[in-house]
């Protein structure tokens, strides 16, 4: 049983590659290599209906009840046996001999909003913007995004537990696309929705349970902090941590 966590790590993570593959919608063009000169085919943005639709799909990713893992399982899996090495498939951990389950589920998370929020992509997403209204804006990317991470409603305290996880990693990956090297265009969004999220979270620090208290005042500080650093300071925040290689699966590193 010492060895089920090598199991379950490919299984965990294992939507990773559609998620990729999903994101590329996300200000995505339609376009074919050619060099027939009399038949050119112009580039085409993916319709705004598809685009919003793969961004629902990717967002359904980061729910707590898709990155719970159920409690039998999660108390079957035991710290390694002496004499098992390591192994590329086994997860990060913070808590070093219990599985650290909302370790995995906030690593999960960014696998999520590092493709959303990845700089290229919202620079391309305030492009393609501009050139056709009918196509998402990086605004509406980010509203809807902090709708389905701040408005959901956890079953249980473990689940909770995960959304607040959730929340955190999103204003991290938030706060990094602030300080990326993009455009203004895209940077003055990017600010714009992270001052209404501190908005939000000092709202939601005065009432709650003291779990809920205690994280969104935290938050709210974090943000607060990192929007009146001095100029040229570089962000100081803790980062999710990072999942298993990927492909190729069971190929040991020697």
């Amino acid at each position: 049983m010492s060895q089920l966590e090598l199991s379950l790590g490919p299984v965990y993570f294992f939507h990773r590659y559609d998620l990729g593959t999903l994101a590329k919608t996300l200000g995505g063009l339609q376009y074919e290599h050619s060099v027939n000169l009399d038949k050119p085919r112009p580039v085409r943005s993916v319709p705004g209906a598809q685009q919003r639709q793969a961004l629902d799909l990717i967002l359904d990713c980061v729910s707590p009840s898709f990155l719970d893992l159920p409690p039998s399982l999660a108390s079957m899996l035991n710290p390694p046996a002496p004499g098992y090495g390591d192994s590329r498939e086994k997860f990060s951990s913070g808590t070093r001999y219990a599985f650290d389950s909302l370790g995995a589920a906030n690593t999960a998370a960014d696998l999520v909003f590092s493709e959303i929020l990845y700089p290229s992509r919202c620079t391309r997403i305030v492009e393609m913007h501009a050139r056709d209204e009918s196509l998402p804006s990086l605004e509406e990317v980010l509203a809807r995004t902090s709708e389905r991470v701040f408005g959901v409603v956890p079953t249980g305290k473990r689940q909770a537990e995960i959304a607040r996880g959730v929340q955190s990693v999103y204003v991290d990956r938030l706060m990094d696309l602030v300080d990326a090297d993009v455009p203004r265009s895209t940077r003055s969004r990017a600010l714009a929705e992270l001052m209404a999220v501190v908005d939000k979270a000092k709202a939601r620090s005065q009432i709650g349970s003291p779990e809920s208290l205690a994280h969104y005042r935290l938050l709210a500080s974090e943000i607060q902090k990192f929007l009146d650093r001095p100029m040229g300071e570089g962000k100081r925040s803790a980062k999710p941590l990072a999942p298993m290689p990927g492909s190729p699966i069971g190929c040991s590193m020697g």
